[in-house]
């Protein structure tokens, strides 16, 4: 059962579009704590969650809250991406996220710090150089993209391009809950997806099964090299594209 709300003090509304918002959303996101911990929208199809408690009741309810989105209306069961992690309920969410988490144990974290410190001081360098730079797009944009690309094998010559999929890849994450996708967005998203796996394999086929696989004592030498692709070539449950948990009559916003 998720919380209750004490007596709003006046009206409410919570609008995730709103730029000025998004600048500063802590004040209201207090309230809406305070008055509406579960507030549904008029505008959107969804109900947005504040309370801590209450998100992870949910995230852990999973007959409930499904992270599986049936196809928009208008859109063919068979013209859907495949699902991702993010788009799936255990068990098959668990066992590929022990699978990422493979690449991500802190024993290849620590030894990814040097490395990650000689990229961050070479942008920094390089923000420098300029004089006058936007932080995000010269510093906090790159540096992930760079360290993701490191840790699953992307050579640097790569970097641009896997950058360019990523950000397509993304670039309306969480809009569906607002607006469907529409057969268009999914079909562009299909052929960029594999795009993508057609590249992995690729690189899987050049590298050893040894090196594929990654060591420990040596991060960012392809640990996750051919990861998206043979698990989704080879796990009906895999696929590459993203969506967020919807209850079965209704959804939530997180």
């Amino acid at each position: 059962m998720l919380s209750s709300a004490t007596e709003p003090s006046t009206t409410f509304d919570f609008n995730p579009f709103d730029l000025e918002l998004r600048r500063d959303p802590y004040a209201l996101y207090g309230r809406a704590r305070r008055e509406h911990p579960v507030y549904i929208h008029e505008t959107f199809p969804i109900a947005s969650v504040f309370r801590y408690a209450d998100v992870q009741a949910i995230l852990k309810d999973p007959q409930t809250f499904s992270s599986s989105f049936p196809p928009p209306p208008g859109v063919k069961p068979e013209e859907m991406p495949p699902q991702s992690m993010l788009g799936q309920n255990p068990p098959g969410h668990t066992r590929l996220r022990s699978l990422v988490n493979q690449a991500f144990t802190p024993r290849i974290i620590r030894g990814l710090e040097p490395r990650l410190r000689e990229v961050a001081n070479q942008l920094l360098d390089d923000a420098l150089a300029k004089g006058e730079v936007d932080f995000v797009e010269a510093m906090t944009y790159p540096l992930p993209v760079i360290a993701i690309a490191e840790i699953i094998g992307v050579p640097a010559e790569d970097r641009d391009q896997f950058k360019k999929w990523s950000d397509a890849a993304v670039e309306d994450l969480g809009n569906g809950l607002f607006m469907p996708p529409s057969s268009e967005r999914l079909q562009r998203l299909g052929r960029l997806l594999t795009e993508m796996g057609d590249y992995f394999l690729q690189a899987r086929r050049r590298t050893p099964p040894r090196a594929a696989r990654g060591s420990p004592d040596r991060p960012g030498s392809g640990d996750l090299r051919g990861f998206p692709t043979t698990a989704s070539r080879d796990d009906p449950d895999v696929g590459p594209d993203s969506c967020c948990r919807q209850r079965d009559d209704d959804q939530s916003h997180r």
